[in-house]
């Protein structure tokens, strides 16, 4: 993950207000964990997030955090549009009519007839109403399914972001970011990197699914970078979670509090000194959270 990805995904994120996250089908336990950390994560911002994936998640996730807010279900990216040259005036109604199992839309012209020809009429199913696209553990699009095939338009329109941790991504977004380390793992430090707040729920979704990954840490052995992960997330007060949606006790303390000070100043909690309130690691900068403002060319139609 690279400054020029940073500054990117701030840029897009910023100006974002509906966010599509996608997981594929068969997502293991540290997928789901990070994209549901991101959902927290950004509807704390105030942003519309969904979280899709092509199939149910299975009984054993049911322990993470917003759980329920994974779905099936795309906005948007439906509905058929016809799009024909248009005069003003020279339209006098439109109807329908269904003969033969037939589904007949019928215009009717003010003047004679209508001033284009067939072969002028266009069809194509509207972008859908996300304004950037994060996938997360996904090798290819084509492993997303029928949440691919039926929704193009809306992976080829807006901005993807390909977050994965197998090398043999096929590397699709805008801006992948491929790293052989926890999907969980890259996304703390992404929010990290982005400055975005971090809770104790989330927190807990990416320390359980780097976990799921991991196994047992040792301070001896460990990849100095997994431990500073690690050091931000306590930060935190990120917990294990079990099977019954509660702290797993025996498991909390993976790196100790007293080691979890003696990183770099550049992975403290915040760089003026400040200490964070309990349950939140950063204070959100005001201009994440102020409205946003955005403009639109699409106009009322009338015939």
């Amino acid at each position: 993950m690279n400054s020029s990805d940073i500054f990117q995904i701030r840029s897009i994120l910023q100006s974002a207000q509906s966010i599509l996250l996608a997981i594929p089908k068969g997502a293991d336990e540290d997928v789901v964990a990070a994209s549901l950390a991101l959902y927290l994560t950004l509807a704390k911002m105030r942003k519309q997030v969904t979280v899709v994936s092509p199939d149910e998640v299975k009984v054993e996730k049911a322990h993470l955090f917003a759980i329920d807010k994974i779905t099936k279900q795309l906005a948007g990216g439906n509905n058929l549009v016809v799009s024909l040259p248009y005069e003003e005036g020279s339209i006098e109604k439109v109807s329908y009519h269904i003969e033969n199992n037939r589904f007949n839309l019928v215009i009717e012209p003010r003047g004679e007839k209508l001033n284009f020809n067939p072969d002028q009429i266009q069809y194509n199913y509207g972008k859908g109403e996300y304004d950037f696209v994060l996938t997360l553990g996904v090798a290819d699009l084509s492993s997303l399914g029928t949440l691919f095939t039926n929704h193009k338009n809306i992976f080829s329109g807006k901005p993807v972001i390909n977050i994965d941790k197998v090398e043999t991504n096929s590397r699709f977004g805008r801006i992948n970011i491929i790293s052989p380390v926890p999907v969980s793992q890259t996304v703390t430090m992404l929010i990290k990197s982005l400055r975005l707040p971090l809770d104790q729920d989330p927190a807990s979704n990416l320390y359980t699914g780097m976990m799921s990954v991991q196994g047992n840490i040792s301070l001896a052995t460990a990849d100095p970078d997994t431990l500073e992960t690690l050091a931000y997330l306590r930060r935190a007060n990120a917990q294990l979670l079990n099977g019954s949606s509660q702290p797993n006790k025996s498991a909390q303390q993976v790196v100790p509090a007293q080691q979890a000070t003696t990183w770099p100043n550049d992975f403290s909690p915040v760089s003026n000194g400040v200490t964070p309130n309990a349950g939140a690691l950063e204070e959100t900068p005001e201009d994440w959270l102020k409205p946003k403002i955005f403009t639109t060319d699409k106009q009322p139609t009338e015939l």
